[in-house]
């Protein structure tokens, strides 16, 4: 039996043939898909200028904040780990969550993970059988769920998550709810500093306390008295 051998016999026919039209199919206008697209590794004068062979963003203007993934091109025959490794340098300089490789006859699609090695999520498929793979290829590199998976890997702010106390505040209801019932309790006394505003009233129920004092205040009484 004779081998099969790939029509695409170089990068450029790879190129043109299979990674242009598949990422039209996937939903990517031509203005979010940047040829050669330049990669600098390191800032400054001496900084080496790289180009990754497709750059595929979200939208402009293109940088880190819109990459989605790299897409790189090999010749059939050409060793995968050697094209890996620098697809994946210009993956991680652009910030970018998902590698596409293409040769003249598989394709592969690896994400990249924070911690540890990148994950191969699809593939290798033959191009010759991409088409009945379609399906699990859009639900990973389609432009709609590119920018899902992009947007859930955006942590929260840390300083907002600090000064943040609703969850505190949820946990201690939940807690409390368990039991059930609420005995209301009379607040005498009530105290306002003059630079927050007028007194409140002498005698105020528990259940009334947010209502008067929506900025929050303070409850003084001896141990076991309910303050909870």
């Amino acid at each position: 039996m004779r081998p099969r051998v790939s029509p695409y016999r170089n990068e450029a026919a790879v190129e043109w043939h299979v990674i242009e039209p598949l990422l039209a199919k996937l939903g990517y206008a031509k203005d979010d898909v940047a040829p050669k697209y330049p990669v600098v590794f390191q800032q400054g004068r001496k900084g080496r200028h790289h180009e990754a062979d497709h750059a595929i963003f979200s939208g402009r203007p293109h940088g880190r904040q819109t990459s989605l993934f790299v897409a790189e091109a090999k010749r059939p025959g050409e060793p995968g780990w050697t094209t890996k490794d620098q697809a994946e340098s210009y993956q991680h300089a652009l910030r970018a969550p998902f590698l596409m490789i293409v040769d003249g006859e598989t394709i592969e699609v690896w994400q990249y993970q924070s911690a540890g090695e990148s994950e191969c999520v699809f593939g290798p498929v033959p191009i010759a059988e991409l088409d009945r793979h379609f399906a699990d290829l859009s639900l990973i590199l389609s432009k709609d769920a590119a920018i899902a998976h992009r947007e859930k890997l955006r942590g929260p702010n840390a300083r907002a998550t600090a000064e943040d106390w609703s969850a505190y505040v949820n946990a201690e209801l939940d807690r409390l709810d368990r039991f059930g019932f609420l005995v209301e309790r009379s607040l005498t006394g009530a105290v306002v500093a003059p630079h927050v505003g007028p007194p409140g009233p002498s005698h105020l129920g528990s259940v009334d306390l947010t209502a008067h004092f929506p900025s929050g205040c303070a409850i003084t009484a001896p141990s076991g008295f309910g303050k909870t």
